[in-house]
């Protein structure tokens, strides 16, 4: 379950051989978020946090290199950090 960037706090996370939709977890203390990638929603239903509407913005303009990164980590590959 790599780390692939960190957002205001919130440190978004793949996990390796996880389920579709391409997604990303995101934690922020105790706080626990899903991300749809391809759709650009959150699949707990929310997204009316601030750090959800964050993460949905970053997630639009990092889609391509998040996708990517879903990827490499569904082939068993560390996707690299996202800056």
């Amino acid at each position: 379950m790599p780390t692939i960037a960190i957002v205001d706090g919130i440190r978004i996370v793949i996990f390796f051989n996880d389920h579709d939709p391409p997604h990303f977890h995101g934690f922020l203390a105790e706080h626990r978020m899903r991300i749809d990638i391809a759709a650009v929603r959150s699949m707990d239903g929310g997204g009316t946090s601030a750090a959800e509407r964050k993460l949905l913005a970053w997630t639009q303009e990092h889609r391509e290199t998040l996708l990517a990164a879903w990827s490499d980590a569904q082939a068993g590959r560390t996707p690299r950090r996202i800056r």
